[in-house]
């Protein structure tokens, strides 16, 4: 009986800490515990000053814990470079205008229409803005002072052209921005009907996208309700499993594939919303969605959505796995037949919502909720207490080789403390031109469909290591990314939870290496694979050791 009993506390350990993640706990018409863009929650009007958000449409936030505000009438991205604390809280830069005050707009390399969608790159170095000008601006830094030029452009040739058209490097006002652990580059195209997806981030002006998803070719727009159509396509996310996700507005669902397509024309594997495909009506209950336009997906796996037409965020314990699965909470919203616009006499309050659009999560599970008719973001959740400054670092066997050679990364978290991490989750991959061969992990468990990296512990002042093999396919030069995206305590440097390192596949193949020869130069040998010396940290996972012990009392 004592073995059965300690077998027993064992186990709730075990439980203890593969739930460590759950950072938030969210409930149906939840008050939002702050506000920016208004200095509290009475206010909705929008204007062209420092204070207030003017038609907020999308939010992001980096691995280094910077929040960019995409505005749709202010013509502009508002950026935060600490975590919020305070109702209010000011920005302190904007991109799109050249001022706080400047609502003009324009098409140059600093100025924007419409601001749409919003991404970080991983390592959250890169700033990636959707502009009306049916263009994609890419900043290659940081920026540091308002109006900085963008430093690339997709959709267009140039930084002053914005004309539309429907081709593999044109936009019909482009939408929703994500970019995955691998580095690829995923945007809607709304009046195309499809999805782009680039697999790496663009250097060059009018890079053309690699696949369309929605479409059977990169010149055919129509629109449409099948598993392989859309119709205005808006928020695009990926799963912690590797899954895509489609906010499909005008079909009024959500579509779900298994895995970011890699083929043109690919069909979708799930459907949120509507019964099966070929359906596109819109409702409001507990299964239905009016004009969905954001989606996002926890690093625990909830899912939000930004539903527009019903005035409310729908909120999912987990992805669903079959068609028309039902939501478990609403926020802004009393029940879920209810859609009132600043739910119930029409004053804006912490409860209520008018149109809300783009939706995302933080390192520490707050929901972020952008409104456009609002003019507001409204965060629901609240900062932890206990502290653990999280660092996160990589390597590579080599970063100069040749098409057809093997290559090893290596990714290293340390706690810095004081407290124990808990519920930590970081991500990082091979390019996405590469090709995924093995990994070790000397704690916690690696998913390579997503990249995502889950540590349930880790103590003050340990480390924890991550080892990714691979094969380089294509000649070019290519990111690996790896960030941390989750943790249990308060981080105060977010400054090191975030880095990248250039692979350069390019060298010429001249002869054959001497048969029995040892190859231990650096410059390689095309179509050879190349051995390096892998590390690998022999530190036992603790999950095994502690259920080894338990099995042999």
């Amino acid at each position: 009986m004592k073995k059965i009993i300690f077998h027993l506390f064992c186990l709730s350990i075990l439980c203890f800490f593969l739930n460590a993640n759950a950072q938030q706990t969210f409930t149906t018409y939840q008050a939002a515990n702050l506000v920016i863009g208004q200095s509290d929650f009475t206010g909705s009007s929008g204007s062209c000053t420092q204070a207030s958000t003017n038609g907020p449409s999308y939010c992001a936030i980096s691995s280094m814990g910077m929040l960019a505000v995409a505005n749709q009438t202010g013509y502009r991205t508002q950026l935060w470079t600490s975590t919020i604390t305070s109702n209010g809280q000011l920005p302190d830069f904007v991109l799109g205008e050249n001022s706080f005050t400047d609502c003009s707009g324009g098409v140059t390399q600093s100025l924007t229409s419409y601001n749409n969608g919003v991404a970080f790159s991983p390592d959250g170095n890169k700033i990636i803005v959707a502009d009306y000008n049916n263009r994609v601006l890419i900043w290659n830094s940081i920026p540091t002072s308002n109006g900085q030029p963008a430093d690339v452009v997709l959709g267009q040739i140039d930084f002053t052209s914005s004309t539309s058209g429907t081709a593999a490097d044109k936009f019909n006002t482009p939408q929703g921005i994500y970019v995955s652990s691998g580095g690829k580059l995923i945007v809607s195209d709304r009046f195309n009907n499809r999805v782009l997806i680039w697999n790496s981030i663009p250097t060059t002006n009018g890079t053309p996208a690699d696949v369309v998803v929605g479409q059977p070719d990169f010149i055919t727009s129509s629109s449409g309700n099948a598993a392989n159509q859309m119709n205005q396509p808006w928020g695009v996310w990926v799963s912690p499993d590797g899954k895509l996700l489609v906010a499909d507005e005008q079909n009024h669902r959500v579509l779900i594939f298994n895995t970011i397509p890699t083929s043109n024309n690919a069909n979708a594997d799930v459907v949120i919303g509507q019964t099966g495909f070929g359906v596109s009506t819109s409702g409001l209950s507990q299964t239905e969605l009016s004009i969905p336009v954001g989606v996002t997906v926890s690093p625990d796996g909830k899912l939000a959505i930004g539903e527009f037409g019903n005035n409310r965020v729908l909120f999912y314990n987990s992805i669903p796995v079959s068609n028309g699965a039902a939501a478990d909470v609403v926020l802004g919203q009393p029940d879920f037949t209810t859609n009132t616009q600043f739910y119930p006499g029409g004053a804006p309050s912490n409860q209520n919502m008018n149109r809300p659009y783009n939706v995302s999560f933080d390192l520490y599970g707050r929901l972020f909720v952008a409104g456009r008719d609002m003019n507001r973001v409204m965060i629901f959740g609240t900062l932890p207490s206990q502290q653990a400054e999280l660092q996160i670092q990589i390597s590579v066997g080599s970063a100069t080789f040749c098409p057809g050679d093997s290559t090893t990364i290596t990714v290293t978290i340390t706690n810095n403390g004081p407290d124990t991490a808990t519920g930590i989750v970081a991500t990082a991959s091979l390019p996405a031109s590469f090709t995924y061969n093995s990994s070790t992990t000397s704690a916690g468990t690696y998913n390579s469909s997503s990249g995502y990296w889950n540590i349930a512990s880790l103590a003050s002042g340990a480390t924890a290591t991550l080892t990714i093999d691979g094969i380089s396919n294509t000649a070019g030069i290519y990111s690996a990314y790896a960030n941390i995206i989750q943790s249990n305590q308060l981080d105060n440097d977010l400054s090191n939870n975030g880095t990248s390192i250039d692979y350069d596949v390019n060298c010429p193949c001249t002869g054959t290496p001497t048969a029995g020869a040892a190859v231990s130069t650096a410059n390689p040998v095309c179509n050879g694979v190349r051995r390096y010396r892998r590390y690998i940290n022999n530190v036992a996972n603790s999950f095994y050791l502690l259920s080894l012990y338990c099995y042999l009392l």
